[in-house]
């Protein structure tokens, strides 16, 4: 069930622009894929450490948390 949700969601939020107003979608959003061309004129993605950081932030704070999640769980702790 979770990654037929995972899915739905993922195809809802990618398509949804396109469904709610197709030209103006057209004109804001490229479907690029994660396939960005080299040249530094064709997008605005930033490559910098401050995205690609932030995100390696969250996800080792993240698995901080589910970690101590998991050890008060396995301990017996039923509060």
């Amino acid at each position: 069930l979770g990654v037929a949700m995972a899915l739905l969601c993922t195809i809802f939020s990618v398509y949804f622009p396109f469904w709610l107003a197709p030209d103006a979608a057209a004109k804001t959003y490229s479907m690029a894929f994660y396939h960005y061309e080299n040249d530094f004129g064709q997008h605005h993605f930033d490559t910098t450490i401050w995205t690609y950081g932030t995100d390696y932030a969250l996800t080792i704070a993240m698995l901080v948390y589910c970690y101590t999640l998991y050890k008060q769980h396995s301990s017996g702790c039923d509060a």
